[in-house]
């Protein structure tokens, strides 16, 4: 399979159009939340007024930290609350080129975790824990039932450091 370059596409008809997208919304003739709805291409952000949400919990409040797009933790950890972004490349989800503008709504800062403050945190937090904890109990009560074994001609392939022989040695079960 061949990809194009992605760097080399031309994307500046989308730069300039929100470009003046943005001055529309610095002079206050455009709310930011009614033009994400009206021109945004990006139907999971349009629908919500342009809010981003965090893929891995579903909330509106992101960490900036690691886990965020590197070029967006880039451009978000120089601007200032209420100020929005210039066109800003980047990549989508089923890989195609695009182009964003980035408005900074709000930032909480680093504090003790509060239950008004991050109900959506530590909903998600519970909700995770709930989770593993039935995951581990099914663990504990189904593996005396489970038994593993591994073809002859798999005994020499090693993993994790070991061979598979004495893996499924470790791992055998059912008594």
């Amino acid at each position: 399979m061949l990809r194009p370059d992605y760097n080399r596409l031309d994307l500046s008809g989308p730069t300039r159009y929100l470009d003046s997208l943005k001055n529309l919304i610095q002079l206050d003739s455009l709310k930011f939340d009614k033009a994400a709805h009206d021109y945004s291409e990006d139907k999971n952000t349009a629908d919500a007024g342009g809010l981003l949400r965090d893929p891995q919990t579903g909330s509106s409040r992101m960490a900036m930290d690691g886990s965020m797009e590197y070029a967006m933790f880039q451009m978000l950890d120089t601007m200032q609350v209420g100020k929005i972004s210039a066109p800003l490349p980047y990549r989508t989800e089923d890989g195609k080129s695009a182009v964003r503008l980035l408005y900074f709504k709000s930032k909480v800062p680093p504090h003790t975790a509060d239950f008004t403050k991050d109900f959506e945190k530590l909903q998600t937090i519970v909700l995770q824990n709930k989770k593993n904890r039935a995951i581990d109990d099914w663990f504990k009560k189904s593996i005396a039932d489970v038994y593993i074994t591994v073809d002859p001609e798999f005994h020499s392939c090693r993993i994790f450091g070991t061979t598979q022989n004495s893996a499924a040695n470790l791992s055998g079960g059912g008594n």
